[in-house]
């Protein structure tokens, strides 16, 4: 059991770009272990309250605080070393292979070998021996290497703007189980996306931003799912990893879930198509 710790608050936050106000009065907090996910239309501000989180854009008001340390954005700031991103499309130097790329970036602050790069490479499916330049790569391998980039030092928190973009089922999968382990080791990760099966396979936490306001959604209902046996569990815990495990039910394993599923009719549905034998969902 991780200990409950604020990682990262945002107090009071708001940006004005021009005569717009995109963020107004943002408050959240991050505690160790936390998957938050931030949904909102296009625009909406989700990716600015990123780049202010990471220290690449300036509040027009208000504070983000990092592990205790306010952060001061900007040449002469602080800009935090322990929290790692993936905002918007990843670029890398065309020219060189992926490992190449990670290296460069690695050197900035020598925290990791040749033998950490490799495997984090071959972690979300790419071949760190691949004499490929990126420019060649294809969208789906940039992003994989995007995601390599942003966990290869083992970072205490992780950004992510629509991380599953150009990733194939193999590479959700992937992503999927990544952000689930590390979480359970303490990483803490804010994912930005539209995409609600993401949302809903990862996340313990839900916000939505609209007209610049952060606002929780509570709208994920608590799920008890008793299934037949622990090949069933594994099952489940694959495509649904952020479940909480709880005392067996006449010696069955059981599952809590906070999840927006309609009604019991539709769990069932989802867990029959993936071969799922349940005792009961209630």
């Amino acid at each position: 059991m991780l200990e409950n710790k604020t990682v990262l608050s945002v107090k009071n936050l708001s940006k004005s770009l021009g005569n717009k106000q995109v963020l107004k009065n943002v408050n959240l907090d991050l505690e160790r272990g936390d998957i938050i996910g931030i949904t909102g239309k296009n625009g909406s501000g989700k990716t600015t309250l990123l780049r202010i989180i990471i220290g690449l854009f300036y509040a027009s008001s208000g504070d983000v605080i990092i592990e205790g340390k306010k952060l001061i954005p900007g040449f002469l700031g602080n800009l935090p070393t322990n929290v790692s991103a993936l905002i918007e499309n990843p670029n890398f130097l065309p020219q060189f292979t992926g490992f190449q790329n990670l290296k460069i970036l690695a050197s900035i602050r020598n925290k990791i070998s040749d033998e950490d790069i490799r495997n984090t490479m071959n972690l979300v499916g790419l071949s760190p021996s691949n004499k490929k330049n990126v420019s060649k790569y294809s969208l789906g391998m940039k992003q994989r290497l995007g995601i390599a980039q942003a966990i290869m030092e083992n970072p205490d928190i992780i950004l992510f703007d629509e991380p599953t973009n150009a990733l194939d089922s193999d590479g959700v999968k992937i992503f999927t189980d990544i952000v689930s382990k590390m979480s359970k080791s303490g990483t803490s990760f804010i994912m930005v996306s539209h995409k609600k099966e993401d949302i809903d396979a990862l996340c313990n936490k839900v916000y939505r931003i609209e007209n610049g306001e952060l606002n929780v959604i509570d709208n994920h209902k608590e799920w008890k799912i008793v299934v037949n046996d622990l090949v069933d569990l594994e099952n489940l815990l694959k495509i649904y990893p952020n479940g909480n495990i709880i005392e067996r039910v006449d010696n069955h394993p059981c599952i809590i879930y906070k999840n927006d599923w309609k009604d019991v009719s539709q769990v069932h549905e989802i867990l029959n198509k993936n071969k799922i034998n349940t005792i009961s969902i209630e």
